[in-house]
This record gives structure tokens, C-alpha cells and sequence, in this order.
């Protein structure tokens, strides 16, 4: 484990991860105020679908992942047992 220099970031600590999870790839999130304001009546319908659509893709992607991540556990349980 990397010795923890005093003012150093996590991002400093550990080089080998990411500069935010936007730059590997991973789905935009929006904080509840943030997904609050654009489900708002001042934007147009098509701004609050085009969101939907896209906080529903961002969340097909995930279930993909946890999938196959539990794919992977199911087979080494079954390797183990």
C-alpha cells in the first residue's frame, strides 16, 4: 500500500486509476437537484426525454456489467465447490 503524503490526493496516491470515471468510459450521473431541474415544467419535453433516455441507457449499461460480473462469481463458486 503507497505510503500517504500529507496533502497528496487520492488521484496523486494512486496514479494507476483513472483521472474520473467519465474518462473510463462510465455513465454521466446527476446529482437529485441536478436530475430535479431538468425534469422540471422550463424545459421542453424533448430536453426531459432526451435525459430519460439517456439516464435509462446509462443504466442498461450498468445492469450489463453486474451481469457479467456476476457471471464470473457464479463460475468460480461453481469452481470452488
Amino acid at each position: 500500500m503507497p505510503v500517504r503524503q500529507k496533502g497528496a490526493s487520492a488521484r496523486q496516491r494512486q496514479p494507476d486509476r483513472p483521472q474520473s470515471l467519465r474518462a473510463a468510459g462510465a455513465p454521466a450521473r446527476h446529482g437529485s437537484r441536478q436530475r430535479g431541474a431538468i425534469l422540471r415544467a422550463e424545459h421542453s419535453a424533448q430536453d426531459r426525454v432526451a435525459f430519460l433516455r439517456e439516464r435509462r441507457a446509462g443504466l442498461q449499461q450498468r445492469v450489463a456489467a453486474l451481469s457479467r460480473a456476476m457471471d464470473i462469481l457464479d463460475d468460480k463458486i461453481a469452481y470452488c465447490t
